[in-house]
């Protein structure tokens, strides 16, 4: 078990400073205020009235990541505010997008330079921490997943503990080792706020009552630039969570070693590896899937080897239904052609190979269609209910391959098996620290007996 690092604060601010010029009379004060994720708003307070300003620049700085300097267009609304005849206040909004961003939790240090009427200079610099203010955060700093959450009761070390047992086996499967820095808001949470003024909307509101449109998806976007990992939280369990962090590097790892398919598999396998090492169990899969059976509203192969769209208006059931369905039918590969079969089929995959070759390679006859002709069968039979029991954590004891599907032992699922509600996953794919070693692949069913319940993942 990998140690873990106690959770930091990452809330302490700096004290903003000021350095006058010669004449430090001129310059009253300076500000930057971060209004993530759209925006920084930097501000010079002057002894100038904004007629005897003839120019303004703000240089922007964040290690090696950030370096530029803005002209300030003067003349632009909102650009400066009148105090009076004798001050002024310069403001420039410097948008956050993938090209500006900047890395979340560090420093961003500016410098005024304001010039006058006369030709006087006047300068001013300061320090902000840029990262959404709106929520207060701690963390833990230790790979293989570097984990942020502004929930204050989350144990996000017991959270760490539980997913890299999953992280170690999908990387025995793939030999794919990532690093991830995740960033997770709790369900409902947002970096947006509700405007009070037009319900519905969503604004940032600045210390002067300033407001500021804002677009929700836009953190992801900036998160990303910087490596960042942005989760919205599905459900307020800790299990759930846990869920969405294996999703992400499962989906990561075979996104990783499919680089080198020779097509792509089909994308319900993709979704049922998301959800084969989940640490939660599956009884509301078999649930969704069974039931559509039942009801001839099984969606079609063609449906399923493409990726799910969401329905707005379904509150998430057709989702629900796209990932029950993609999971069952990847469990129906390990119930045919044994225990370790869907990570075996997705190594030979990963070798420059083409899903419908290597499952016809398995048995005589089976093409993707015949698969999933006999995968409708399979989901109403007592089979279906003894594998939906099965724990990918378990060391694998394989017997004499059969060719065809083979009787599960009654398994009864104890409450260490809660059911949870699958979600997909999307992220933009890294570079492989080292290239898939080649596995053979098994057709070595699960005798009986060898199969456990999933058991509680220790803990320190």
């Amino acid at each position: 078990m990998a140690p873990t690092q106690a959770a930091t604060s990452t809330n302490a601010a700096p004290t903003l400073t000021t350095v006058p010029s010669a004449t430090p009379a001129v310059v009253a004060g300076n500000d930057a205020e971060v209004l993530f994720p759209m925006l920084v708003r930097f501000s010079i307070l002057l002894r100038l009235s904004v007629t005897n300003v003839k120019s303004a620049q703000v240089h922007i700085t964040q290690g090696e990541v950030i370096d530029q300097t803005i002209d300030v267009p003067l003349t632009e609304k909102g650009n400066f505010k009148t105090i009076n005849d004798q001050a002024s206040e310069v403001f420039y909004a410097w948008p956050l997008n993938e090209q500006n961003a900047p890395t979340p939790f560090t420093m961003i240090t500016y410098a005024w330079t304001v010039t006058s009427g006369s030709g006087q200079t006047y300068k001013a610099s300061g320090v902000v921490p840029y990262r959404d203010l709106n929520h207060n955060w701690k963390n833990t700093s230790i790979d293989p997943m570097r984990i942020y959450t502004h929930d204050d009761n989350l144990a996000i070390e017991l959270i760490y503990n539980n997913v890299k047992r999953a992280y170690d086996l999908i990387q025995r499967n793939t030999a794919v080792s990532h690093t991830f820095t995740v960033i997770a808001y709790d369900l409902g949470a947002s970096p947006c706020q509700d405007d009070p003024q037009h319900p519905g909307q969503k604004v940032l509101i600045a210390k002067d009552q300033t407001v500021f449109a804002c677009d929700p998806a836009q953190a992801s976007k900036v998160y990303g630039a910087r490596g960042f990992i942005f989760v919205q939280r599905t459900t307020p369990s800790l299990e759930g969570l846990e869920d969405q962090l294996v999703g992400i590097i499962a989906a990561d790892a075979y996104d990783t070693l499919w680089k080198s398919a020779a097509e792509t598999p089909p994308s319900w396998l993709r979704g049922g590896l998301m959800q084969w090492y989940n640490l939660t169990g599956h009884a509301y899969s078999l649930l969704l899937a069974r039931d559509a059976a039942r009801s001839d509203q099984l969606l079609s192969l063609d449906a399923l080897n493409v990726p799910p769209v969401a329905n707005p208006k379904d509150n998430g059931a057709s989702l629900r239904a796209w990932n029950a369905q993609s999971y069952m039918l990847t469990l129906y590969l390990a119930a045919r052609f044994g225990a370790s079969a869907p990570t075996d089929i997705a190594k030979q995959i990963g070798q420059n190979g083409k899903f419908a070759d290597v499952i016809g390679g398995l048995a005589p006859g089976v093409t993707p269609q015949s698969l999933y002709v006999d995968w409708q069968n399979w989901l109403l039979l007592p089979d279906a209910d003894n594998a939906i029991a099965w724990n990918v954590f378990i060391k694998d004891n394989t017997s004499t391959p059969t060719e065809t599907p083979t009787d599960f032992p009654t398994l009864t699922p104890t409450s260490d098996i809660p059911t949870a509600t699958e979600t997909p996953f999307q992220l933009n794919t890294k570079t492989p620290t080292a290239p898939p070693t080649a596995i053979p692949a098994s057709n070595t069913p699960l005798p009986p007996g060898s199969l456990a319940t999933l058991t509680p993942v220790p803990t320190k």
